[in-house]
């Protein structure tokens, strides 16, 4: 005679036990994210986001990763989504906070202007 399977939190609530999902095939990447360098690559997710300072090591940092936003296939989508933000806190896109501010200004002139 088989032995009663273990009753956990999600058998009682269902009343049945629960299947796993079997993974056939991968699901399509349809998200830009998925494809970044800055979550794919060996880099801590630090280096991307530096701290206020302007010391040469807030400086190499900033270089750093700038560096691997260069070689990213989807540096054009990432900056659009951070320059569509109101506030987006470190790198992205390969602007800093700073220039995407600059940019955002400079597009708010030429709006008015024109």
């Amino acid at each position: 005679m088989p032995r009663p399977r273990p009753r956990t939190r999600r058998t009682r609530r269902l009343g049945r036990p629960h299947r796993r999902r079997t993974q056939e095939s991968p699901r399509p990447v349809t998200d830009w994210r998925h494809l970044a360098h800055c979550r794919n690559s060996d880099t801590h997710p630090e280096l991307f986001f530096p701290d206020g300072e302007t010391t040469t090591h807030h400086l190499a940092q900033i270089a750093r990763a700038k560096a691997v936003c260069a070689q990213c296939p989807v540096q054009g989508p990432c900056g659009d989504w951070a320059l569509a933000r109101p506030s987006e806190a470190g790198i992205w896109g390969g602007l800093t906070e700073n220039e995407r501010r600059a940019l955002k200004r400079r597009a708010a002139r030429r709006r008015t202007a024109a």
